[in-house]
């Protein structure tokens, strides 16, 4: 895959969005409410911190571990994450971090995806556009079971062109206009066009 990212201004520490040749990952964080004790949230590193460690371990599983399921390598990457809380987390409090996530790679001749939350895979095929998403309120905080819960697929190569992968609540993109959307990001890329995050090309 070519990879284009795209930073935006209004994502600067609750997003994350990465990518190598045969794979992407894009988290869309969920700002923690006031909980715990005394109104303090269960977790005292906060959303950034959590975003960005569950991003790169997630995007370094889908690259190293090819015999697990994308949704294996996402349980993994949480369980991991967790790990690195320690004991001064309260992790099962409601307003412990937590993040949407999208993550597509390569896998034979085919392209694996995972959607857990709000965020959209938008796909160039042979039969026309495809949007992917969820469909649900899930998303991944410190339980791995949790993965259990993503829309996960498959969709041959041979048919794909192009992906895009857009961030949960963006304003300013038409979600049913596919094609168009498309055609634009193969001519201007994805910093053209607000909440885009990740554009590939197969």
């Amino acid at each position: 895959m070519q990879v284009q990212l795209a930073a935006r201004a209004a994502f600067p520490d609750l997003a994350f969005a990465a990518a190598t040749p045969e794979a992407l990952v894009l988290l869309d964080g969920v700002a923690p409410k006031a909980g715990g004790a005394a109104g303090k949230p269960g977790c005292r590193h906060g959303t950034p911190w959590f975003v960005r460690r569950l991003g790169v371990h997630l995007l370094a599983r889908l690259t190293d571990r090819c015999d697990r399921s994308i949704a294996e390598c996402l349980a993994d990457a949480i369980a991991e994450t967790a790990a690195l809380h320690g004991g001064r987390c309260d992790l099962a409090d409601p307003a412990a971090p937590a993040a949407a996530v999208l993550a597509a790679r390569l896998h034979g001749a085919s392209l694996e995806y995972l959607l857990l939350g709000g965020p959209l895979l938008l796909l160039d095929t042979a039969g026309g556009p495809l949007s992917l998403r969820h469909g649900g309120a899930g998303r991944a905080g410190a339980s791995p079971r949790v993965s259990e819960t993503a829309r996960t697929g498959f969709v041959r190569l041979d048919g794909l062109r192009a992906l895009a992968a857009l961030a949960d609540g963006t304003g300013g993109t038409d979600r049913t206009a596919g094609g168009g959307l498309l055609r634009r990001l193969a001519e201007g890329g994805p910093a053209a066009e607000p909440g885009v995050l990740l554009h590939a090309v197969c």
